[in-house]
């Protein structure tokens, strides 16, 4: 049994940290987004969204102009294309202005949306075809 430890370094695996990208309410942004890791939006975005992992819009939350992200839960305004990947949830207080394109889709009573939805196998056609993964601007780092 021992009490000291020796000072050798173990090489451990590097731990990927998620992150949380926060535009609080009362803020305004200009301007395309880029997002690796989760994003909430709780202020308004006039520009296009582009999300890798989460994205979340508050009950505050307004967005003018297209998503595109893996996941979505929408409480608030979009004006807009949303292209989800995997799967978009529309909650009650959701408002939606523009076409959907998403693999699956849950929608809570009192959601709003007008527009045109692609879901499922067509939708994935369609997001192979016209938005491919690798056409997704990458960040500038």
């Amino acid at each position: 049994m021992a009490f000291f430890s020796s000072n050798k370094k173990e090489d451990k695996p590097a731990v990927q940290e998620s992150s949380l990208s926060i535009i609080a309410s009362g803020m305004q942004i200009q301007g395309d987004l880029i997002i690796e890791g989760d994003i909430r939006i709780e202020g308004v975005v006039k520009g296009d969204v582009y999300c890798k992992s989460r994205l979340v819009v508050g009950p505050k939350g307004r967005i003018i102009g297209k998503i595109d992200s893996n996941f979505a839960t929408v409480s608030g305004i979009i004006e807009g294309k949303i292209i989800v990947r995997d799967t978009l949830q529309l909650t009650e207080t959701a408002n939606i202005q523009g076409d959907i394109i998403t693999d699956k889709m849950t929608v809570q009573a009192g959601a709003v949306f007008s527009g045109n939805c692609k879901m499922g196998e067509e939708a994935k056609e369609i997001i192979q075809k016209d938005y491919p993964i690798d056409k997704i601007p990458q960040s500038l780092t």
